[in-house]
C-alpha cells in the first residue's frame, strides 16, 4: 500500500477549510473512462554516472531498534520519502529538491546517490534487483548499480509501487492516471481521477478515484489477467477519506468527515469498515476516526486483514487509540495523543507518534505502551522494516499543528 511523507493537497485544504465553515459541492471535471489501457513503446535504457558519496547532513535520518529501543543516526538525510529493502537490509531515500534518490545499508557506510534530481517517492522490487524512483524527470526502474532498466518520461509521478511478483510499476499523482510500466520498458495507462492505488497479495490492483473529498470514493479492483479490466467496484459514502483497503482486497476502512469542532481543524467523524464483494457495510463506529495528519496516509490494516486502527476525542484528555475488528469488536489499546499510528509488519504490534516521541505498544493491548524515542517529528510519520525490528523516523525539524503531545 500506500505509507510516505506527502502531503495530500485536497486532503488537507479539506481539513483547513472545514474549519471556516462548509462549502458547497461543486460538480467536477469529468475524468476519462477508467477502463481506457493504451500501450507506449519500450524505453531505451541507459545508464548514469559512478556512484557519488551523500554529504553528511544536518537533520539524519533516524533508526530505532524496536526490540531495545536503540538510536542511531544514519549517515542520510530523512529526505521526503523512504523505502526498505525486502529483507531489511537496505533503505532507498528520495530526497526532495535536488538531494535525488539515495541508497545506503545499516551498518552506517555511507549513503550513495543512485539518482540526481528531486525525487520524492521510492519502492524496492521484491527481487531486490531493482529500484524504482518517482523523480522530476519522471519515473525510473533502476538497478543498484545505478544502471537505468526503464524510464517513462511523459510523467510527473508522486508515488511508485511494485506487483508482488516484480515484474510490473504502477505509479501516479494524487488526482491523476495510473501508469504501469513492465521492466521491458512496455507501458500501459488507467485513465481516472485516482487518488490513490496498491498492489494486493494476489497480484490485482486496487485503485481509489475521487474527484473532490466532499463526494464519494470509488474503489475498483483490476484484473491484470484480463489486461487490468474492472473486476468489482464499490463506492462509499461521501466525504470519506484516510481510506484504507486490506491487502487481501477483502474489506476496506475509511472515515467520514463531521460537523467541525470549535477551536480546532479536526473533525468529529464516523469510522467504516466495507467488504468490497458486496459493497456492504460490515460495521460503523462513531465518533471514531483515522487521524490523516499532514497526509500521512491511510488507516493502518493489519497483516491478516481483521484489524484496522483507529481513534477518538481528538485533542481531548481521553483520546485513544483502538483496534477495531470487522467483526464489530473494539479494543482500547493506548491512550493520550496520537499523531501517525501503524501495525507492525507481523501486526503483533502498533507504533505511533504522539509529538516528538515515538512509542509502540502490543496490538492486543497486553502490555502497556513503550517509548522508543524522542526528538522525533511525529507528523512526518514513519517506516517499520519488514522484518519489523526497525523504525526509520525523521528528526524534529520545526513547526507542528495541534494535538502535539508531549
Amino acid at each position: 500500500m500506500v505509507r510516505i511523507y506527502l502531503a495530500l493537497g485536497l486532503v488537507i485544504g479539506a481539513l483547513i477549510s472545514a474549519c471556516g465553515g462548509q462549502s458547497t459541492p461543486t460538480t467536477p471535471a469529468t475524468p476519462a473512462s477508467t477502463s481506457t489501457v493504451t500501450a507506449t513503446p519500450e524505453a531505451t535504457p541507459t545508464t548514469i554516472p559512478t556512484l557519488q558519496p551523500v554529504d553528511p547532513p544536518e537533520l539524519k535520518l533516524r533508526l530505532v531498534n524496536v526490540a531495545t529501543g536503540a538510536n542511531s543516526d544514519l549517515p542520510v538525510a530523512f529526505g521526503q520519502s523512504r523505502a526498505w529493502s525486502p529483507d531489511s537490509k537496505r533503505i532507498a531515500v528520495a530526497g526532495g529538491q535536488d538531494a535525488g534518490l539515495s541508497v545506503g545499508d545499516l551498518t552506517g557506510q555511507p549513503f550513495r546517490q543512485l539518482w540526481p534530481g528531486a525525487c520524492v517517492g521510492a519502492d524496492w522490487s521484491p527481487t531486490q534487483d531493482q529500484i524504482a524512483a518517482a523523480c522530476k524527470d519522471g519515473v525510473i526502474i533502476l538497478g543498484t548499480d545505478g544502471k537505468v532498466i526503464a524510464r517513462d518520461e511523459s510523467v510527473s509521478a508522486e508515488w511508485v509501487h511494485w506487483s508482488p511478483d516484480g515484474k510490473v510499476l504502477a505509479y501516479g499523482s494524487y488526482t491523476g492516471d495510473i501508469g504501469l510500466m513492465k521492466v521491458d520498458g512496455s507501458r500501459k495507462t488507467i485513465s481516472g481521477w485516482f487518488m490513490s492505488a496498491q498492489w494486493l497479495t494476489d497480484g490485482r490492483l486496487a485503485t481509489v478515484e475521487q474527484p473532490d473529498y466532499r463526494w464519494a470514493a470509488t474503489i475498483r479492483i483490476h484484473d491484470p489477467a484480463k489486461d487490468y479490466a474492472v473486476a468489482a467496484e464499490v463506492v462509499t459514502r461521501a466525504s470519506a477519506y484516510a481510506l484504507a483497503i486490506n491487502l487481501q482486497g477483502q474489506y476496506a476502512a475509511y472515515s467520514v468527515f463531521g460537523p467541525a469542532v470549535s477551536g480546532s481543524r479536526i473533525l468529529t467523524s464516523t469510522f467504516y469498515v466495507i467488504e468490497l464483494s458486496s459493497g456492504r457495510e460490515l460495521e460503523s463506529f462513531p465518533a471514531y476516526a483515522s487521524y490523516l495528519a499532514a497526509g500521512n496516509g491511510p488507516a493502518s490494516f493489519s497483516a491478516d486483514g481483521r484489524m484496522v486502527l483507529m481513534q477518538s476525542d481528538f485533542c481531548k484528555p481521553g483520546w485513544s487509540l483502538a483496534v477495531a475488528g470487522v467483526d464489530g469488536s473494539v479494543r482500547t489499546i493506548a491512550q493520550g495523543s496520537f499523531t501517525v499510528t501503524k501495525f507492525s509488519p507481523d501486526g503483533l504490534q502498533v507504533a505511533f507518534t504522539a509529538g516528538t516521541q515515538l512509542w509502540v505498544v502490543a496490538s492486543d493491548g497486553s502490555t502497556p505502551a513503550r517509548r522508543l524515542a524522542t526528538g522525533v517529528h511525529g507528523p512526518a510519520g514513519f517506516e517499520w522494516s519488514p522484518d519489523g525490528k526497525w523504525i526509520s523516523v525523521p528528526p524534529y525539524f520545526g513547526g507542528f499543528g495541534q494535538c502535539e503531545g508531549a
